[in-house]
């Protein structure tokens, strides 16, 4: 019993790997004949064009903003309140129609003058005070009466003058004074110490006025007893004492004279004190000159100093005077410049722009409306390069696209310039423009046409591609395969000769007779297989 079941495991085991075989041999067929078919079906599918020959009639194609010939801006010179918008844009005036109107009340920049004005006056008025000037001059400053400045510099280079003048007499003086003092130095310094002689001389001098005083009392005494006879002891005594004084008077002056040689030895020369006691009253006499011309000096430097704070005080009160002056003549052209109570069309013609609407304020100098004068005409530019250029004259026919829509519009070529901002590589291309719908601001395209060419190799516009080595075309060549053709994208390297909006005609090594891919469903570069398009099978 256990080996037929044995047996039946077995057989099964058997059976179980047959069928995995004939699953795996039936795979492989399949993966064998159909490889190819499954191969292609992941590959980039692409469409392609035969390179022939044929023509093109290459146009240059741009978009430009029209622009009014001498368009005629409406300025107003002061900031005003638009009350009401008169007109309407592209509306037809008169001159001396009603664009706005503005509120009631002045502009702000004459309110602004008027203020101002005040402000200088009041300005003026301090300018005045704080000068000090007397009302004759100011008479004559507001009635132009002011000195030049090449005037008030003659008068200043005068002072100048004399300042230095008078300062070379200081210095002068100061020199003396210095050497004067100088001498006084050296004498001084030439003096030995001879305080002990002038001590004894001056001690001796003081005994000989006490020898003196005591020699007057012997003298009152004597005579008042000369009169009594010779033999009265009291004339006898007062003699004795008068002839003792007189003989201590006469020792006490030659101690003064001895004193005072021995001074004048100690010192070498008594005159030396002498001399610079003349020199210090020298001195004083040529600082009393010294201090005479820096008082002169001083007063000269003052009189500059209030001469130039005069002319300086003038001239700010001149150019103050000025400035109300002309704050004057700024409101009286303000006022007759003014507007009115509406701003009105200097000139007949087409209103292209308004700038403001009711409640804004105007700007002074910026333009208010824009009017097309009647018969002006309109232009617009493009830029392109100049090898498109190259192929257009003046004159030629220029297309508009979406004509439908300008039926009346009409355009032409009427000048081809150098571009200024890409000199070199670009041309402007200018047309003139003529039509009652155009309005100055809007996009206009255009197409300028060029005669047909004929061309060996021309190829759709789709099939060019460029890179950082230049424009090619990518051709579909053909392999054997042992289950059928494959197909491969090769480059060819182009340069382009002419287009239009659908075709390139080209410059390449080629037949003529090639597949070019135009379009693909992934990217592809050269080399890769690719599957043809349904079509092209």
């Amino acid at each position: 019993m256990v080996a037929i079941e044995n047996e039946n495991k077995g057989s099964r085991k058997r059976e179980w790997i047959k069928n995995i075989a004939i699953i795996f041999l039936t795979i492989m067929l399949i993966l064998t004949f159909f490889s190819n078919t499954i191969m292609n079906y992941s590959l980039p599918q692409v469409a392609t064009r035969y390179v022939e020959s044929g023509s093109i009639s290459a146009q240059i194609r741009g978009t430009g903003t029209v622009e009014a010939v001498d368009p005629y801006n409406v300025v107003v010179n002061e900031s005003r309140v638009i009350s009401s918008v008169a007109v309407k844009a592209e509306s037809y005036v008169e001159k001396g129609d009603v664009l706005y109107y503005l509120e009631d009340r002045e502009s702000a920049e004459l309110e602004t003058a008027r203020e101002e004005l005040a402000a200088a006056q009041l300005a003026y008025d301090k300018a005045i005070l704080n000068g000090g000037l007397t009302r004759a001059e100011v008479t004559e400053i507001e009635n132009g009466l002011v000195e030049s400045v090449t005037q008030s510099q003659a008068r200043l280079e005068a002072a100048d003058a004399k300042i230095a003048e008078l300062q070379h007499t200081v210095n002068v003086y100061q020199a003396n004074v210095n050497a004067l003092q100088a001498r006084i130095d050296t004498l001084a310094s030439s003096k030995v110490d001879a305080s002990a002689e002038s001590k004894a001389l001056a001690q001796a001098e003081i005994n000989l006025n006490n020898g003196k005083a005591t020699l007057a009392q012997a003298q009152n005494a004597y005579d008042a007893v000369k009169d009594l006879p010779d033999t009265d002891q009291s004339k006898i005594d007062a003699a004795t004492k008068l002839y003792q004084e007189q003989d201590n008077v006469a020792k006490l002056e030659a101690a003064v004279s001895n004193a005072r040689v021995a001074l004048e030895l100690k010192t070498g020369s008594a005159d030396i004190a002498n001399q610079i006691a003349a020199l210090e009253k020298e001195k004083v006499g040529a600082n009393n000159v010294l201090s005479a011309a820096q008082i002169n000096l001083e007063n000269a430097i003052k009189e500059k100093d209030e001469m130039l704070a005069e002319i300086l005080t003038k001239m700010d009160i001149a150019d103050a005077y000025q400035a109300i002056k002309d704050k004057k003549a700024e409101i009286a052209k303000l006022e007759a410049d003014s507007v009115g109570g509406a701003i009105t069309a200097p000139v007949s013609g087409t209103v292209t722009s308004l700038s403001y609407t009711a409640g804004e304020t105007t700007v002074a100098g910026e333009p208010a409306a824009v009017i097309q004068i009647e018969g002006k005409g309109y232009t617009m530019t493009l830029s392109v390069p100049n090898k498109q250029a190259s192929t257009v004259k003046v004159g030629d026919p220029v297309e508009l696209q979406n004509a439908w829509y300008y039926d009346d519009v009409t355009a032409s070529l009427i000048a081809i310039r150098n571009d200024k901002t890409n000199p070199g590589q670009n041309k402007v291309l200018e047309f003139q423009l003529t039509g009652d719908s155009l309005v100055p601001g809007q996009s206009l395209s255009v197409a300028i046409g060029q005669r047909s060419v004929n061309y060996d190799l021309i190829v759709p516009n789709s099939a060019i591609r460029e890179d950082n080595n230049g424009k090619f075309i990518l051709i579909v060549e053909s392999k054997f395969a042992p289950f059928g053709n494959r197909y491969v994208a090769q480059r060819v390297d182009v340069e382009v000769i002419a287009s239009d909006d659908t075709q390139t005609a080209i410059k390449a090594g080629l037949y003529g007779y090639e597949y070019v891919i135009t379009t693909s469903t992934k990217p592809i570069e050269s080399g890769d297989q690719v599957r043809l398009s349904e079509e092209m099978n």
